[in-house]
């Protein structure tokens, strides 16, 4: 049986190189940009909504529908529907600014049991309810089920939340 492994690395290697193959482009989804969405509207300052924190590319702030407490929303500042138009410079944005909120959310909440943070992201129906390309940030406590509240939570009853999160926000790399 080795013997017949060692022949077949063999012919591997002595076979010529592949031909070079052009990564594919991102298919969109046929979707176009809807600039009255309710992220772009929370981007133009037209809707109030809790931030839990901003760069030059990339905003974060609470679900108005926690599936958890902490439950937080990373998007873009600049257009994009889904994660298959998104650009490579948008999605380094998004992440380093989830990275840091993911660092905050596990500091913030671990004297609540908080077991890790679960990163969730959409394309398309039926799952993708906005289209706006965006990044859930959820943290887990232990065998807790996933519930979002039978009703949308204010801003004033998500703020202390995201005070919370802001203040355990890493002070340096974000």
């Amino acid at each position: 049986m080795f013997s017949k492994l060692l022949l077949a690395a063999a012919l591997l290697l002595q076979a010529p190189p592949a031909a070079p193959v052009s990564a594919p482009k991102a298919v969109p989804l046929g979707a176009a940009y809807d600039p009255t969405n309710p992220f772009a509207r929370i981007l133009a300052g037209s809707s109030t909504n809790a931030i839990v924190a901003e760069t030059q590319s990339a905003l974060a702030f609470m679900d108005y529908r926690p599936s958890r407490a902490g439950h937080v929303l990373v998007i873009p500042k600049s257009p994009t529907v889904s994660l298959l138009d998104a650009t490579p410079q948008q999605l380094a944005g998004v992440m380093a600014l989830a990275r840091c909120v993911a660092i905050a959310q596990t500091v913030a909440f671990k004297a609540d049991g908080i077991t890790g943070i679960s990163l969730d992201q959409n394309n398309g129906a039926p799952n993708q309810h906005v289209g706006h390309m965006h990044f859930h940030l959820i943290p887990n406590y232990g065998n807790r089920p996933s519930s979002p509240p039978a009703t949308p939570l204010t801003k004033e009853q998500l703020e202390p939340v995201a005070a919370r999160i802001r203040a355990a926000m890493p002070s340096e790399g974000c």
